[in-house]
């Protein structure tokens, strides 16, 4: 047999052999005669590798060999499927069902295809039938059937087969833990997940899938540390899968470690000669954080020349230039970017930002609203909105933005003193001194502010005590 398992990252060197004696055999440099289990495991690995052409012409091959094989006409109707040629299929599988009811590879085809159809009780019902009279191992039947849901996404079901095959003899099956683990990622049950994917490290230290998706689920939880660590791991374990590269260094940029990102940015594209648009612009954000502007301009220019309709270089750029108050050059750059991609709210802030700098009020009140399309809870928005129609004399307009921002725990330390600005000017007194008492805590300068924006406070007798504060 050609040893090729379903799910491993290298085929063992036997199957490699039996390749190349196929690939001989195909070209007509070579007559021998393949059995059944070494044309399965062909078909099987350019199918996995989503090579369907090549899968469907060792089907063909295959079946000039072995015309009665129900193994490889199976194959034939899994190729159908992933083809989108359901009728085919449906019809070869019936044929195949009146001369092997019970063949589990039959009864796998047939579920898959009612599940197409919307008749998952009718796919449960007889993959639960296939699993309590199995005829193989329960724990690989089970399995089996798992993947059938995983690949309809139906990742609840799949688990409700995956733990009765792990109860069943499946504690040290590798595939079956590792899809469990991806089930219970998938399903939002994180601590479950990262204990199935420790299982699975313990059943193969050095499996470099589960070490990666180890990282990723601390990534997405922000333990940047743990998923260093995880990564590292995957890294040392993955031959030529340099994503594990890539993820260390979005990990020391989440970190803020900014030094440690650029020099692991630099180290993946060196391993994986990954030299493109998207990597340039990785470090590029990190000399930008960095306050390298002119390093950062030349990475951001470096990505646009090398893909002119990606938009994150124009934006790059337009950012280096407004970290510098550059806000003429910043415009055309950013202008850019959106006619490339109008649907990124961040763009539109920007555009609203630098039409503020340039003192016009009326076009950066147009970019911020345009940026609500997109981010419309965005609590930092509502302050620079709330701050716009401040400064254009709408009190209502911007009392009822900064409110939002407040509410949602706006970033932006310029909300009390504006809240405060507002209440004033509306007339709610009380309201504009407790907002600048607590502004003023927040932000010695957010005094100033309120009187050059309020100068008629300073005569108020409830405001008279903070024009004089130190």
């Amino acid at each position: 047999m050609a040893n090729y398992e379903l799910n491993k990252n290298e085929p063992s060197p036997q199957f490699l052999q039996v390749l190349q004696r196929y690939e001989k055999a195909l070209n007509g440099e070579l007559c021998v005669f393949f059995d059944e289990e070494d044309l399965e495991d062909i078909i099987d690995y350019f199918a996995d590798n989503q090579q369907l052409m090549k899968a469907e012409e060792a089907v063909n091959f295959s079946l000039r060999l072995h015309p009665s094989s129900v193994s490889i006409k199976t194959r034939l109707a899994r190729l159908l499927i992933l083809q989108k040629r359901r009728a085919a299929a449906a019809h070869l599988v019936q044929s195949l069902a009146q001369l092997e009811p019970d063949n589990v590879d039959v009864v796998l085809c047939q579920a898959d295809l009612l599940l197409y159809d919307g008749r998952s009780d009718d796919a449960r019902r007889i993959l639960k039938k296939m699993v309590l009279h199995p005829a193989e191992p329960v724990d690989e039947l089970c399995l089996s059937a798992a993947y059938v849901y995983c690949d309809h996404n139906m990742y609840s079901e799949a688990k409700s087969f995956l733990t009765y095959g792990y109860a069943h003899g499946g504690q040290k099956n590798f595939h079956l833990c590792f899809q469990l683990a991806v089930c219970a990622e998938q399903l939002g049950n994180v601590d479950e997940a990262v204990r199935l994917y420790n299982t699975v490290l313990d059943i193969d230290p050095y499996s470099n899938d589960a070490w990666f998706n180890l990282g990723q689920i601390y990534f997405s939880a922000s333990q940047y540390d743990k998923a260093l660590e995880a990564y590292d791991y995957a890294a040392l374990t993955g031959k030529d899968d340099f994503q594990a590269y890539l993820q260390k260094a979005h990990c020391y940029f989440q970190k803020e470690s900014y030094q440690k990102a650029l020099e692991a940015y630099r180290d993946y594209a060196r391993r994986s000669n990954d030299y493109s648009a998207p990597i340039h612009i990785f470090i590029g954000e990190c000399f930008e954080q960095m306050e390298k502007f002119d390093d950062a301009y030349r990475c951001f220019e470096r990505a646009s020349v090398l893909d002119p309709d990606n938009p994150d270089g124009w934006a790059g750029m337009c950012v280096c230039m407004m970290d510098q108050e550059r806000y003429s050059e910043a415009l055309p750059l950013i202008q850019k970017a959106i006619r490339i991609n109008g649907s990124v709210g961040s763009y539109w802030v920007y555009l609203g930002d630098i039409y503020e700098n340039l003192n016009d009020l009326q076009l950066a009140l147009s970019a911020f609203s345009h940026a609500q399309i997109y981010m419309p809870d965005s609590a930092d928005l509502n302050a620079l909105l709330g701050g716009i129609y401040v400064y254009m004399g709408n009190f209502d307009a911007a009392l009822t933005c900064l409110v939002k921002a407040k509410d949602g725990e706006s970033s932006n330390d310029e909300v009390p003193v504006m809240l405060a600005v507002c209440y004033y000017k509306l007339g709610q007194l009380d309201q504009a001194s407790d907002q600048l008492t607590l502004a003023i805590l927040k932000k010695q300068e957010s005094k100033d502010t309120f009187f050059e924006l309020c100068p008629e406070a300073k005569n108020d007798p409830l405001f008279v005590n903070f024009d004089h504060s130190n």
